[in-house]
This record gives structure tokens, C-alpha cells and sequence, in this order.
């Protein structure tokens, strides 16, 4: 009977003892995996942290950087200027280009051709007013001024002197023009003289001159030659008529 009862209390000890074996063992895994996701937990604010900062350091604050949108158009440039190309149906050699403002009588622009036979001129917008009109002037620097005549030399054509001036009127009411000085423009300018009450050509008072003047003048040029070669126009450089 006591032998019995020993044997009883041995194997309650040895299960005691396997139990609080497999209790500890479980105890320490648990501890472990606790430590691990500590460890993973700290690591992961970390990171959060970290990356706020650097966000923050992107934002709009005082001292932060402004990011600016490349495909932002930019702003057109508004322009000031206009281009005024003047152009004469033959060669000429120092000859100069005046442009004057009608309404006014203020010199625009002037420069001289040396060789050539056109110029351009760049102009300020606030000359471009409708019923606006711009005189160009055509005229000799010296005795060394000329143009090309088309009719001499047998019909080969050779310089000559230029010693009469020419005039050509423009609307100013659109931007880079193109226009023609000869002995055509000539006549038109003399004949819009005329219309707008200047009898003395000699003395033209180019502020009484309109736009009506000009479409007026035009008309009746155009009436009475038609369609004219330049080319022969060009024989009259210093024979314009009145």
C-alpha cells in the first residue's frame, strides 16, 4: 500500500515538473514574439517620423521651396512696334527715306539708301489711328545721288542723277505695310493735294490731307493710267506730273 502511494506522488512530480517545463518554454516564446513586434513597432514610427519631416520640409511654410508648374504658359509679349517697308521699282544710291506724321508734321523716321531699293523702317503703334495717314518722302542728299533709268543706253538702262523728290501717302490704319514710292505715288500725293483745298503744290499743307483725300486721289490715278508697268514710271523720276 505505501509502495503504491510512492509511485502515485513520483509521477504527480514528474508531470508537475514536464508541465512547468512546457509553461516556461511557452512563457518564453511569448516573450519573444512581445520583444519582436516592440522592435517592429518602434522601427515603423520611426519611419513615419522620418517621413514627415522630409514632407514638411516640401510644404509652404516660411523658408520652405516654392515648386513652380513648368507647363504653366507664360504671359505674350505685347508688342509696340510695327514694320513699314518701303520699296522703289528701280536702283537708287544715296538717297534719302523720310517718314513724316501728316496730323503733325513730326519727323517718324529718316535714314538714307545707299545701294538699293528699299528700306524698312520700324514704327511706334501710336502712329496706327484709323483715317491716319504717314507722307513718305524720297529725296537727293547731294549731287551723288541716283537712280536707275531704265531708257538709257539705247534702252539697256544706266545710272543718272536724282534731283527731284518723290512722295508716296499711306494709311497708318494696319500693321507691317508695304508700299511703293515712284512717280505714280507722285501724282496721287499731288492729286490729293489738290482735293483737300492745296492749289500751290510748292507749298502743301499735308495736315488738311485725309484719308478720303487719298481713296479720292487713288481712284482717279488709277482711272486714268490702269494698269501701269512701274518700269515706266521709273522714266519719270524727275519729271513728276502735276
Amino acid at each position: 500500500m505505501l509502495s503504491t502511494v510512492n509511485q502515485h506522488k513520483d509521477k504527480v512530480t514528474t508531470e508537475s515538473v514536464r508541465s512547468i517545463t512546457s509553461v516556461s518554454k511557452a512563457a518564453s516564446r511569448f516573450s519573444n514574439y512581445m520583444l519582436q513586434e516592440h522592435f517592429h513597432s518602434k522601427l515603423a514610427m520611426c519611419i513615419a517620423v522620418s517621413l514627415g519631416v522630409t514632407l514638411t520640409g516640401c510644404g509652404t511654410g516660411n523658408g520652405a521651396t516654392t515648386r513652380v508648374d513648368e507647363t504653366t504658359p507664360s504671359k505674350p509679349t505685347v508688342s509696340t512696334t510695327y514694320n513699314l517697308k518701303i520699296q522703289s521699282p528701280v536702283l537708287l544710291r544715296n538717297t534719302k527715306v523720310t517718314v513724316t506724321d501728316t496730323s503733325t508734321g513730326s519727323i517718324l523716321g529718316e535714314s538714307v539708301i545707299q545701294n538699293g531699293n528699299d528700306i524698312e523702317f520700324v514704327m511706334p503703334l501710336t502712329t496706327l489711328r484709323s483715317g491716319h495717314l504717314i507722307l513718305i518722302t524720297l529725296s537727293p542728299v547731294d549731287s551723288s545721288s541716283q537712280y536707275f533709268d531704265p531708257m538709257l543706253n539705247n534702252q539697256l538702262g544706266a545710272m543718272t542723277a536724282f534731283n527731284k523728290p518723290l512722295h508716296a501717302l499711306i494709311s497708318a490704319d494696319m500693321s507691317d505695310k508695304m508700299t511703293k514710292i515712284d512717280p505714280f505715288t507722285e501724282m496721287v500725293y499731288e492729286r490729293a493735294l489738290i482735293r483737300s483745298g492745296t492749289l500751290d503744290i510748292s507749298k502743301p499743307k499735308v495736315n488738311a490731307l485725309t484719308s478720303i483725300h487719298l481713296n479720292l486721289a487713288t481712284n482717279e490715278m488709277m482711272t486714268a493710267f490702269g494698269t501701269v508697268s512701274t518700269t515706266v514710271f521709273a522714266v519719270l523720276f524727275n519729271n513728276p506730273t502735276s
